[in-house]
């Protein structure tokens, strides 16, 4: 962040679970502290696991939807 603020930008280093609802609800939260509503947005998270879908367990294959599908639309 410290380059960031070198060319006169602001930046917010946050931290949360996507798949824990209250957490993602929390980030928005910081940034419409920080700055307001924002004007564009990425979404970059999401995990993955190294095997096929066929060979996830139940639990392997939720903690991916809950990251990927549910983390974006909290």
């Amino acid at each position: 962040m410290t380059e960031i603020a070198a060319l006169g930008s602001e930046a917010l280093a946050l931290q949360a679970d996507l798949a824990v609802e209250e957490e993602a609800r929390g980030l928005g939260r910081r940034v419409l502290d920080a700055w307001g509503a924002p004007d564009i947005l990425v979404n970059n998270a999401g995990i993955a696991r190294d095997r096929s879908l066929i060979m996830m367990t139940t639990e392997e294959w939720r903690s991916v939807q809950a990251c990927d599908l549910d983390g974006c639309s909290s």
